[in-house]
Formats: C-alpha cells, structure tokens, sequence
C-alpha cells in the first residue's frame, strides 16, 4: 500500500513538473523569420548588376545582323 501510495505521489508530481517546465504552447509571440532589410537591397542589388531580374542591356554600338 505505502509503495502504491509513493508510486502515485511520484507520478504526480514528476507530470507537474513536467507541465511547468515544458509548456505546450509559446510564450511570447511568434515573430516572421524575415532577413534584415540591408541584407535584401544588398541581395537585389546584386541581383539586378549580374542581369539575374533583368537582362542585361546590350551596348548601343552593337549591331545586329540585318534580315
């Protein structure tokens, strides 16, 4: 009976400790993983250099064949 009774008590308590020290939900709100936005201007920045967003313009003394 007593090592019943012990069992229960451990039981319990080890279930609210448990509760305590791992909760089931977030404390503080969740905040958007989001890159600086230096980060981004540098990012389409580099982007728009290497022709990667837009085509790269051809130069004006380039000519083209004639059909």
């Amino acid at each position: 009976m007593v090592v019943a009774a012990v069992a229960a008590l451990t039981f319990t308590a080890s279930a609210a400790l448990a509760k305590v020290a791992f909760p089931g939900h977030a404390k503080k709100p969740i905040r958007a993983l989001t890159p600086p936005a230096a980060f981004l201007d540098t990012v389409r920045q580099d982007e728009l250099e290497s022709g990667v967003l837009a085509p790269a313009q051809a130069d004006p003394a380039t000519a083209t064949a004639q059909t």
